[in-house]
């Protein structure tokens, strides 16, 4: 697995936690934090039988904009 993260592609609305991070410029465990404290949605798409978080970039973009230590 490679450490590189690939940045989200232009428009792209659905974010893995590692794109979110790099997004966000803050921590992958930052994110899981505010996921779990439910300050960030995500939601689970399923694929090839294992289950993905995924974060919308809308929601990103709103959390960011309440939230100006994330600006």
């Amino acid at each position: 697995m490679s450490s590189q993260v690939r940045p989200p592609a232009r428009g792209q609305l659905w974010l893995s936690i590692a794109q979110a991070s790099h997004y966000m410029g803050i921590s992958e465990s930052t994110i899981r934090k505010l996921i779990d404290e439910k300050q960030l949605r995500a939601s689970y798409f399923s694929s090839d039988k294992r289950r993905c978080l995924r974060i919308s970039t809308i929601d990103i973009d709103d959390f960011a904009s309440k939230n100006a230590t994330f600006n």
